[in-house]
């Protein structure tokens, strides 16, 4: 009853103020709730690893890894960090654009005095079912060890100073939450973040430009939509560096989540539905009449519309009711009239709330599994790929902003819940990693492994007191490896899997000491209309930078297995090409372009190349069943067709004006083929 009577004094204090005074991102209040000095911040995070843990099932190996990380993660990001929490409610607008309240919670890093500034960053939860489960609300209801707190309180000792909304609808706010729905969310979100600049002012903290916003499940949703409304509404003076970190979330509600529910009558989070079914009908109000309070029953058989009724317009948190499978509490004929109707209203609905088809400007990490059973893994490459496809060739080396990693790990990582782990920490990794970060967290710890990702993206360090040490390696698939002591104390991990790696090392007083390293994916992008590495006739290959902005330090070649193989420097300062000298074995390799920034790596296919023939004007070759045409003078490829041994023609390109074109044959039989040039020089190929 206390809570709800301060949302009515909240909300009542908050309404009846002058319209005029009432902006979004105003603040209504903000309150300090809890404090953790250094040894507490330590204490509280081992607390928060053991109820993760807990919830991994009966696996005690598993449970032991995850512990023994987590214990290692929070050691090395969170000695010597003291935290404040703060409960913050401030104004925003419902979805008809009047005004509304919301709340989140609000964590501040403290240290001593420093000329170094904080970023913001954002960490956006997942589905909640009654409003005081809300971060807002974690300390008045201790229950703040049930929630996801583990990783905001992380992101806060990583020098951000953090938010974490509730959304609109849950904990002090105003109205219902609508679940996985764009625009109020959204709204929220980029409310706080107003709010909590203006709170961070009136406690004398100047905040950079720059904001980190993650989240996942339906966090990863909020993310997505919260970055699209930014650039839509046109907000990118007020919010110029974004950084996003969207992991598991349902970007094509219309498409690939609706089908996903809808084809699995065993899903088995099915209270998502009707979570979705109520906010499409407080938004649109087209489910059915809004006068109506039996509305509801024209799809709910009973009893199941009268526990919808007093459970999910007033979010009490009770749907386990909710039967399984879950058609069961629909009327007969029901889910068949929506399935065949695309322009039903509860369709219409999740196709306005998709936030994947938008042109994203941002440095981007999406993170999915494909053991995921709750959230379709299609949709995040959906995503990726159609974002992508927004980045023309004469952009090519901005496709890496845009990056997407699947995090099961060959199944070592089981399931929806177990993937917001390496989903969230990975992401939290790459923004320590950047740069262009303008307060660098500092080392806490000497203790353990130091990864320069830019400098040597495949090796690791160990410091002085492990000289005689061996490392033993733990993989999350229970594998491990033995390093042995070695005079540069520098062990070459590029063999390992991407995933996330426990050490552990027997030091010569009998102390054992566990750390952890992770190694994230390699993120290849499009190379279809565009190729950075390129072949001349001679079998001579360079890689093409001309394209690329920031000045290349190096080049490294790896091969299969992952073994690096040749460092390429780039001496000369070139800005055009950089040569591939040296002999490489037949098969796939990995080039990585190496910046002041980053590393860019890029698929590269060793093999014989076939030259075919050639005028004074064109040149053609073929490579891995690839048929390469170049010009040699001033006229450009205008037009190609393909044509077989009989005189078919297979394959037309018109309209082309480029100096050198590419087109596969590996789609069509072994043997000789004819290409045509301009229609008037023809070359012969074979496959």
């Amino acid at each position: 009853m206390k809570n709800v009577f301060y949302i009515v004094i909240s909300v009542f204090c908050a309404l009846i103020q002058p319209l005029h005074a009432q902006q979004r991102g105003d603040i209504v209040s903000f309150e300090l709730v809890k404090e953790w000095n250094n040894a507490q911040a330590v204490e509280e995070a081992f607390k928060l690893v053991e109820g993760y843990t807990g919830a991994l099932g009966n696996d005690p190996e598993t449970q032991e890894g995850v512990r023994n990380f987590l214990r290692s993660y929070v050691k090395r990001n969170l000695e010597a960090r003291s935290l404040k929490f703060y409960k913050l409610i401030y104004h925003t607008i419902d979805f008809d654009d009047q005004p509304a309240i919301a709340s989140g919670l609000v964590i501040i890093p403290q240290r001593p005095a420093s000329t170094c500034k904080y970023g913001m960053a954002v960490y956006n939860h997942g589905t909640l079912f009654a409003r005081e489960e809300a971060p807002s609300m974690y300390f008045d209801n201790r229950r703040y060890r049930d929630g996801e707190l583990f990783f905001s309180v992380i992101m806060a000792a990583m020098e951000h100073f953090t938010l974490v909304p509730d959304y609109y609808g849950m904990g002090y706010g105003t109205g219902l939450h609508h679940h996985n729905m764009d625009k109020t969310n959204s709204n929220s979100v980029i409310d706080m973040m107003r709010a909590g600049r203006k709170m961070a002012a009136s406690l004398n903290m100047e905040l950079t430009q720059r904001v980190v916003i993650t989240g996942y499940s339906e966090g990863g949703s909020v993310t997505m939509a919260t970055a699209k409304r930014i650039k839509e509404e046109r907000l990118q003076n007020e919010f110029p560096q974004v950084f996003l970190g969207p992991a598991s979330g349902a970007y094509d509600m219309g498409g690939e989540a609706y089908n996903f529910i809808v084809r699995n009558p065993f899903y088995p989070t099915r209270s998502y539905i009707l979570y979705q079914a109520a906010s499409c009908q407080d938004m649109y109000k087209e489910l059915y009449d809004p006068a109506d309070d039996k509305g509801i029953d024209i799809y709910l058989r009973p009893p199941y519309n009268d526990l919808y009724r007093a459970n999910l317009p007033t979010q009490t948190g009770n749907v386990g009711w909710v039967p399984l499978p879950w058609p069961q509490m629909f009327n007969d004929g029901i889910l068949e009239l929506v399935d065949n109707d695309p322009t039903h209203p509860l369709r219409t609905c999740l196709q306005r709330n998709n936030t994947y088809d938008w042109q994203n400007p941002y440095e981007t990490f999406i993170y999915y599994c494909n053991t995921d059973e709750q959230v379709p893994p299609t949709g995040a490459v959906k995503t990726h790929n159609v974002q992508q496809s927004f980045i023309p060739a004469n952009r090519f080396w901005e496709r890496f902003r845009l990056r997407i990693s699947e995090m099961s790990f060959d199944g070592a990582i089981p399931d929806h819940g177990t993937c917001a782990l390496p989903s969230v920490l990975f992401f939290m990794e790459e923004m320590r990693a950047r740069k262009r970060n303008i307060c660098r967290p500092n080392r806490i710890s000497e203790d353990g492994i130091t990864i320069d990702v830019n400098g040597e993206p495949l090796l690791f360090n160990l410091p002085a007191n492990y000289a005689d040490a061996p490392i033993e390696v733990m993989g999350v698939d229970g594998k491990s490896k033995i390093f042995m002591p070695n005079q540069q104390q520098q062990y070459n991990i590029s063999s390992l899997k991407p995933g996330i790696y426990l050490y552990r090392t027997q030091l010569a007083n009998g102390r054992t000491d566990w750390d952890y390293f992770m190694k994230a994916p390699l993120h290849f992008v499009n190379t279809n209309d565009y190729n950075p590495i390129q072949t001349d006739i001679d079998g001579r290959s360079h890689v093409d930078i001309s394209l690329l902005a920031e000045p290349v330090r190096r080049l490294e070649v790896y091969d299969a297995q992952g073994n690096r193989v040749k460092v390429i420097p780039n001496t000369t300062a070139a800005t055009d090409k950089i040569m591939l000298n040296g002999r490489f074995a037949t098969g796939e390799h990995t080039v990585m372009v190496i910046t002041d920034e980053q590393a860019f790596p890029l698929k590269w296919q060793v093999s014989e190349k076939i030259a075919n023939s050639s005028s004074d004007k064109f040149v053609v070759y073929t490579e891995n069943g690839m048929a390469q045409i170049r010009t040699l003078s001033e006229t450009p490829i205008n037009a190609l067709q393909l044509f077989d041994i009989q005189g078919k023609q297979l394959m037309a390109k018109n309209g082309l004006s480029q100096q050198n074109v590419q087109i596969s044959l590996n789609e069509y039989p072994a043997g000789m083929y004819l290409i045509m040039v301009n229609g008037s020089e023809s070359f012969k190929v074979v496959r």
